[in-house]
């Protein structure tokens, strides 16, 4: 079993994710939830609500103010105040460059349904549906102690927080089938022999 420095919740939720993987590998299924703290539809079965950190992975566009400079004085003065207002605009304008880049942005708490066919996930005060049918990849990032999807058309979003482990398996289960956690090769880090280095203690 995965030995961890102290006991924490993300040892009781990296354990949860062995036992899920290794149950799900014997044929066992999801658990499922009695009540929800939103509507599912009846056609959709709940399974798990966790309390992750969202976040997503884009460009923006930043906008930079260019400052000029009127000097007076002798030409030494002037030149130096002329090369003092170029190298203030270039570092405004890669300041903006290096925040409009793409990275991962729009962090908060969230709150995440998983269901048979979708998460839904809070963000700026709505709930945001991702079907798992436009799901491509489901990426476990475990020493970040994050989970990354990504889709044909959107965004990649990023889910931080200990459950995120649990999460991930869960999802390639719904999402690509059962077999693919035996059979992919980032699953098996998910096995009871794998290193306490691969997730934050």
């Amino acid at each position: 079993m995965t030995e961890f420095p102290q006991r924490s919740e993300y040892e009781l939720a990296w354990r949860a994710a062995v036992d899920l993987r290794r149950s799900l590998l014997s044929g066992g299924r999801l658990p499922t939830l009695r009540a929800t703290p939103i509507r599912v539809p009846d056609d959709d079965v709940p399974h798990a609500h966790l309390l992750l950190q969202y976040s997503r992975w884009y460009a923006t566009t930043v906008g930079h103010s260019r400052s000029s400079t009127l000097a007076f004085g002798s030409p030494a003065f002037i030149a130096g105040s002329i090369a003092a207002s170029v190298i203030g605009n270039n570092l405004a304008k890669n300041r903006a460059e290096a925040q409009a880049a793409a990275q991962w942005r729009d962090f908060q708490p969230a709150q995440v349904v998983l269901t048979g066919r979708r998460c839904l996930i809070t963000a700026a005060g709505q709930w945001l549906t991702f079907d798992h049918e436009r799901v491509m990849e489901v990426i476990p990032m475990l020493n970040e102690g994050s989970l990354v999807l990504t889709f044909s058309a959107a965004e990649p979003l990023r889910l931080t927080g200990p459950w995120a482990s649990w999460l991930t398996v869960a999802l390639v289960h719904l999402i690509f089938g059962t077999a693919q956690l035996g059979d992919r090769p980032d699953m098996a880090l998910f096995g009871a022999g794998a290193q306490k280095t691969l997730w934050p203690g």
